[in-house]
């Protein structure tokens, strides 16, 4: 069964920010790892940027269906005119899901579009704290992935250690 949790209007670069944002509170209500919770949110930012550009008037929505977390865009349906997708000859919608594994938040599924709503409330949308959270992330992943590469070469170190004795 597919629960609705927010819809959101994309009419100007704010809306995409926000909608990045709401992209990562949700995921993080959901229970999703903080690197689940920045892929998302990036992969939100690009889908509002490209449908925003595309359409005169666009929508992101977010949902649940069954044990996935499923966002898409399309043009807005209040929109007079939808541009449409010259090359498919159709209105472009687009969608990603990730699947929910392991234990989630104890958010129970219809409280969530009420909880996302507050959230929507409570959080300002506010440019400089947007990217301060992204470059955040970015600065993370950039840890975790030197971490990994400094595995990595010891490792590496270790395979021709034996090799030469």
């Amino acid at each position: 069964m597919k629960t609705p949790i927010l819809l959101l209007s994309l009419r100007c670069k704010r809306d995409i920010l926000v909608a990045r944002q709401r992209a990562r509170q949700v995921a993080a209500l959901l229970g999703l790892e903080a690197r689940d919770q920045t892929l998302l949110a990036a992969a939100v930012f690009e889908m509002a940027s490209h449908a925003a550009a595309q359409f005169r008037r666009a929508e992101i929505r977010f949902a649940l269906d069954g044990d996935s977390f499923q966002i898409s865009t399309a043009p807005e349906r209040r929109a007079t005119k939808p541009m449409k997708d010259a090359a498919a000859g159709h209105d472009s919608v687009v969608r990603i899901a990730k699947k929910l594994t392991g234990p989630s938040s104890d958010v129970a599924r219809e409280d969530l579009a009420w909880i996302v709503e507050e959230l929507g409330n409570l959080t300002p949308s506010n440019l400089f704290h947007e990217i301060k959270q992204q470059n955040q992330e970015l600065l993370r992943s950039l840890h975790e992935l030197q971490q990994c590469q400094e595995e990595l070469a010891g490792l590496q170190g270790q395979r021709r250690s034996p090799r030469a004795a």
